[in-house]
Formats: C-alpha cells, sequence, structure tokens
C-alpha cells in the first residue's frame, strides 16, 4: 500500500511538473546565408538566401520538444556574367525535434533535429534553363542557443545548416521531351550556412 501511495505521488509530482514545463509556444525565425564560389575569371560567383520560417514548437517533456513549421526563401545567385543571374522563391515544410541543456536559469544550449521538404515552380535554374519545378528534400542537424526574457518569451540563435543531407531535383524539358536532374549533397557547414535569429512566445 505504501509503494501505491508513493507511486501515486510520484505520477502526481510528475504531472504537475509536464503541466508547468510543458506548453504550446509560437514563434518565428529570420535567416541569412552567403557562399562565394571561385571562378576562372577575376570575379566570383555569390549564392545570397534569405529564410522566413514561422513555427509552433510543444515541450512534451521539461527539456524535450517537437516542432514543426512554414519555410519561405527568397535566394539569388549571382554569377560573375551579370546577364546569368539567377534569383527565385522557395516555400516548404518541415519539423522536427530539440533537446535542451540548461546553462543557467534562464539559458539553454539545444540540439534539434529536423526533416524539411520545399518546392519551386518555374525556378531561374542554373543547372537546366528549360527547369519547371525544384524540389529540395533534406535533414539537417544543428546547435543553438536560447535566452528567456521573460516569463512567456524565449530569443534564441542557433546555425542554418550544420550536419546536413539534402536530395534536390528538378523537372525540365530539352527537346520536348520531360527529363529530371538530381543533386545529393551530403555535409557538415558550420561557415557558410549562416545563422537564424528568433522569438517564440508561450501560447498556453
Amino acid at each position: 500500500m505504501k509503494k501505491v501511495l508513493l507511486m501515486a505521488v510520484a505520477m502526481f509530482a510528475a504531472s504537475t511538473m509536464f503541466a508547468q514545463k510543458g506548453g504550446l509556444w509560437l514563434g518565428g525565425s529570420l535567416g541569412f546565408s552567403s557562399e562565394t564560389e571561385k571562378t576562372d575569371s577575376d570575379k566570383d560567383d555569390k549564392w545570397n538566401n534569405f529564410t522566413i520560417a514561422p513555427f509552433a514548437e510543444y515541450y512534451f517533456m521539461e527539456d524535450v520538444s517537437l516542432f514543426g513549421g512554414i519555410d519561405y526563401a527568397h535566394y539569388k545567385y549571382k554569377k560573375f556574367n551579370p546577364d546569368s543571374d539567377v534569383k527565385g522563391n522557395t516555400f516548404g515544410l518541415f519539423i522536427g525535434a530539440a533537446k535542451y541543456f540548461k546553462l543557467g536559469e534562464k539559458c539553454n544550449l539545444y540540439a534539434a533535429a529536423r526533416i524539411g521538404f520545399d518546392t519551386e515552380k518555374d525556378p531561374m535554374s542554373p543547372n537546366q534553363p528549360g527547369t519547371t519545378k525544384a524540389t529540395n528534400f533534406n535533414v539537417t542537424v544543428y546547435p543553438g542557443i536560447s535566452y528567456q526574457i521573460a516569463d512567456k518569451a524565449i530569443i534564441f540563435a542557433e546555425l542554418g545548416q550544420g550536419l546536413y543531407f539534402n536530395k534536390h531535383t528538378e523537372k525540365y524539358t530539352e527537346g520536348g521531351e520531360d527529363h529530371k536532374y538530381h543533386d545529393n549533397a551530403f555535409g557538415f557547414n558550420v561557415l557558410t550556412g549562416g545563422v537564424n535569429f528568433g522569438v517564440k512566445f508561450k501560447l498556453m
């Protein structure tokens, strides 16, 4: 009987902690990255990428959360030949999970993993000029840091890439026939992946 009572007390304490520490948060982040590619000419190619990502995050434990959101990105691929500049917009969805590690009362380090998918219609592709649709499937693992500025408000900063895998597919028309172009990339990037800054607010 005593063990049952202790288990009941422990379960009540755990549920109370869950109610206090869990909850739904809404937020968004902004990011910018830039990468320069060396060419044989006197000028280099440059790739700039700007992102906006609203999201919802739910803490089902004090230090573990699940999140999902919408990705919007505007990119510009500036070649050494100005007539060959490429720019466009992509839209996508993502889901992921994060594990938090306390640095202090209000500050946390975290490691996050996310899966994303985005698409673009009629892109100006540097790979195939007749491209009608481009898609990206990506998996990323990256670190971040957060700081609680109020009871229901947190600001954060995170790497835009980290450890990543990306599968890029383009559909294009050539000679009246439909074709596909594939490109897979895997690596670890902390220099040119950019940094995302954001804020989130506790909804409930």
